[in-house]
């Protein structure tokens, strides 16, 4: 069995539609202080993908979640000793988040000696060469991300970048150039600019290392485990996923789209948009002062979309502040209209809106493009389709052949 321990939620999302489309039994649960993985599951899916709030909270806290979901993986060995377990660290694709506070808490409860570290997506042009992060051929601190006002790109070096976000010397990481062998302790970063390096990367790791990463390193992880299972026995895992990609998502009402990432880009899609009022942005009660504008808008047209509509600037407390903001109201949203189709871009904000919901444990319903997932959540009343994008990614065909769907009705 992998285990994925994701730091935010649409990455755990991520890497649980990855495994789908290559046709694993694949459950997501959203980790609380009282999670028990022993006890949780019934049956042991092929692929576990555990979905924290790490990249959001303090490094205190990080490190403190991550030592009890080792004791719990700890847990898991002892009570079934016959079990296989991989464990797979979801990491961001541009190094946001305590990484190296997360990445040494497993290694130290669990007694690993080395990490290897493919953050890089090449199948997205995001690429470490010598040590240099890029994106489309940008150096990673002249992008975008330099803008993050939790975890800013600084600089492009990727041993100095991870190293300014746990606030530790350079010690704590080594470059790994694809000719170099891992040959002492320690946390490895790899080069890799292209699909084979991160196979030949991925080729070096012995069992006893721990692997991390982004969306093309468990990819390439997945693919490996399915060889060597064909191997020893008739395979039921299928290598290519070209086939499982949705090619368009048709929505309907009731819906409701929830853009909560600093990143977000304007949707036009012909349904009423509810943009944060200047006082909420400012820190008055999303309840009180915003609630009652967007239940009255949703109610003509069945169908909203709920965005911040302005550009973050006041730092991580900030960006947190607003963050909860937007989740208050959405949970408000949901609690009274129970939507069938619920649409979340920005991890820390989808884990925020379900988390206080009290929705924990969900199946895989499709991937609709790369990093664009929709998971499942029912109960005894009803379930919930909740498509899933992290703030960076592009929506893909999630909106194709949609509009018509969830005009507002016309009457007159």
């Amino acid at each position: 069995m992998i285990i994925v321990i994701a730091d935010d939620l649409t990455g755990a999302a991520e890497m649980a539609g990855i495994a789908w489309c290559h046709h694993m039994h694949v459950e997501m649960i959203i980790y609380h202080s009282h999670t028990s993985l022993p006890h949780l599951l019934s049956a042991y899916p092929d692929v576990l993908v555990v979905a924290t709030d790490n990249r959001s909270v303090s490094a205190q806290q990080a490190e403190i979640n991550t030592e009890h979901i080792a004791s719990q993986i700890s847990d898991l060995q002892k009570h079934f000793p016959t079990l296989d377990i991989c464990l797979y660290k979801k990491t961001d694709s541009v190094l946001r988040g305590h990484i190296l506070v997360e990445l040494k808490a497993f290694m130290d409860k669990l007694g690993c000696r080395k990490a290897m570290l493919l953050a890089q997506n090449p199948s997205k042009n995001r690429i470490v060469e010598n040590g240099i992060y890029s994106i489309d051929g940008v150096p990673l601190e002249k992008t975008i991300f330099n803008t993050d006002p939790e975890f800013p790109a600084t600089t492009s070096n990727v041993v100095d970048l991870l190293c300014h976000h746990a606030k530790t010397n350079k010690n704590a990481c080594i470059s790994l150039p694809l000719h170099k062998q891992m040959e002492e302790s320690g946390i490895y970063l790899a080069d890799a600019v292209s699909q084979s390096d991160i196979g030949h990367q991925l080729s070096k790791a012995s069992q006893d290392v721990m692997l991390a990463g982004g969306a093309d390193f468990f990819e390439a992880l997945i693919l490996k485990t399915i060889r060597e299972h064909q191997e020893g026995e008739k395979g039921r895992w299928e290598e290519s996923i070209a086939t499982e990609l949705c090619h368009g998502s048709s929505l309907s009402k009731p819906c409701l789209i929830v853009c909560g990432s600093t990143l977000s880009k304007p949707l036009n899609l012909g349904i009423p948009v509810e943009k944060m009022p200047e006082d909420v942005f400012h820190g008055q009660s999303p309840v009180e002062q915003w609630f009652p504008v967007m239940q009255e808008t949703y109610s003509e047209a069945h169908a909203m979309i709920i965005t911040i509509g302005r550009k973050a600037e006041g730092g991580a407390q900030y960006a947190i502040r607003l963050r909860k903001s937007m989740a208050m109201a959405t949970v408000e949203m949901i609690s009274r209209i129970c939507p069938k189709i619920l649409v979340i871009e920005g991890g820390a904000t989808a884990f925020a809106i379900l988390s206080e919901l009290k929705w924990h444990h969900f199946g895989i319903k499709q991937q609709i493009a790369p990093g664009v997932v929709t998971i499942t959540h029912q109960d005894s009343s009803h379930t919930v389709d909740i498509t899933l994008k992290p703030g960076s990614y592009p929506w893909g065909n999630m909106f194709k052949s949609s509009n018509e769907n969830l005009q507002p009705n016309v009457t007159g």
